[in-house]
């Protein structure tokens, strides 16, 4: 507006709007509060730190049914109605999202492995392992905290067509977690000139010098790797 001041007649006037509005930029904050707590529990451990995010999103929202539709001027019938559906979102999303059984707090507070099915933890002997016995390999380096690795796996290396063709292949999957910071990972980082995660690397039998990835990777960029083995 202050770079074109006319644009001001393209708003709505102040209403109603103004408070939904406002009301879902709420949510969406609180969206973003849950991302980097669930950052923070992958980083400090704690199975019931996300149960417990979860309950609040849901104790919330049941606090805006109830706030929103259960006021004054609205008829009692609609004031009932709001309320039980409030006590219902918030008792009902504690008994699915909350556990504190004795079992359960027992095994959250147990090493817990990220590790998805066919993967194994990255470690240099390991690689050096599979690099004598002439296998291929391929390093994923990232965080649960890593937004962009995230998107990786979801959109590229844990789909089914990758993976699979990483099975036919005979691709040995090492992943490497500096969700807390590890040193040895670390290292790997500087010696291909990263300062962070994701790093993605290729070790193809016959080749000393590995395939280093960009950032963001595509499925084209591992399939084209593949088809040189």
């Amino acid at each position: 507006i202050g770079i074109w001041p006319k644009a001001i007649r393209i708003i709505p006037k102040p209403g109603e709007w103004m408070n939904i509005f406002k009301e879902v930029m709420g949510f969406l904050l609180l969206a973003t509060a849950f991302y980097l707590i669930r950052s923070l529990y992958f980083l400090v451990g704690g199975k019931e730190l996300l149960s417990v995010l979860v309950y609040l999103l849901i104790l919330a929202f049941a606090a805006w049914i109830y706030g929103r539709f259960a006021k004054p001027e609205f008829s009692k019938t609609k004031q009932w109605i709001a309320t039980i559906l409030a006590i219902v979102i918030a008792v009902g999303g504690g008994f699915l999202t909350l556990d504190f059984s004795e079992e359960n707090i027992t095994a959250s507070l147990e090493e817990e492995s990220h590790l998805r099915p066919g993967w194994e933890k990255f470690s240099p002997e390991l690689l050096q392992k599979y690099r004598e016995a002439g296998q291929p390999v391929f390093i994923d380096f990232g965080a649960e905290w890593c937004l962009t690795c995230k998107t990786n796996e979801t959109t590229v290396l844990f789909t089914e067509d990758i993976e699979t063709a990483f099975q036919e292949k005979g691709i040995k999957l090492l992943k490497g977690d500096n969700t807390k910071k590890n040193p040895v990972i670390g290292e790997w980082l500087s010696r291909f000139n990263r300062a962070g995660v994701p790093l993605y690397i290729f070790y193809l039998p016959g080749q000393e010098e590995p395939i280093v990835l960009p950032e963001l990777i595509t499925k084209d960029m591992i399939y084209n790797i593949l088809e040189k083995l």
